[in-house]
């Protein structure tokens, strides 16, 4: 489920649901029969996929994205796009930017989660296998990567601007917090970035043996 902030989207938040078990106001439900979906006060997002689900709103409200799955691939769709890519084995859940006009999202190439699995909103935070990459899609659906692969991605955190996206990704050496060129020493253990309001030092908590500390990453502004 999905908050709607002020803008076009308004009214009940959109849910994912499965359609034996909901109103969709009107929808086929026989051709929708045992899929999830993404419904929006009545209207079903992503009908065109086997399902639809983790909707996000933008921050101005107009826009919503979601993951969908079809023919056991992945990928995320933008406002109803019919012809969304679908080229990962796992998505996570999309982050706008504060400027409502980029999303983020990690992409997962080898990925062990298989079916219901792929659709929980859980299943973000459990390991999966394979390989992430952070991708960035405009509202048209082009996308392209940020920064290196790594066996785990984890955090995608816009900074003040859309010039800005910080993660944490898992190296042969621990996890560390990614921004652009700069990156942090590795950790046992790591927490979300924070930005700071000027968008130059990220804040976050770490784990190194048994010492918890908060860090702050300078990026140079």
């Amino acid at each position: 489920v999905a908050a709607a902030p002020p803008g076009a989207y308004m009214g009940a938040p959109p849910a994912t649901v499965q359609p034996d078990s909901a109103d969709l106001g009107g929808a086929d439900l026989a051709a929708l029969m045992g899929a999830h979906r993404v419904v929006y006060e009545g209207e079903v997002y992503g009908a065109d996929f086997d399902h639809s689900c983790a909707p996000v709103f933008s921050p101005d409200g107009r826009h919503l994205a979601y993951k969908v799955v079809k023919d056991e691939a992945m990928g995320i769709a933008i406002d109803g796009d019919a012809d969304a890519g679908t080229p990962w084995d796992y998505v996570t859940r999309p982050v706008f930017a504060p400027g409502s006009e980029l999303v983020a999202y990690v992409g997962n190439r080898g990925s062990e989660l298989k079916g219901l699995l792929r659709i929980q909103v859980s299943s973000d935070l459990r390991d999966r296998g394979g390989v992430d990459q952070v991708v960035v899609a405009d509202l048209d659906g082009t996308e392209r990567p940020v920064g290196e692969t790594a066996a785990r991605i984890d955090h995608v955190v816009w900074g003040p601007g859309e010039e800005q996206l910080a993660y944490a990704a898992r190296t042969e050496d621990g996890w560390r917090i990614v921004c652009g060129d700069a990156t942090s020493e590795p950790f046992d253990e790591i927490g979300p970035p924070v930005f700071d309001e000027s968008g130059a030092m990220i804040a976050f908590g770490a784990r190194k043996d048994r010492a918890i500390t908060w860090e702050v990453l300078d990026l140079g502004g």
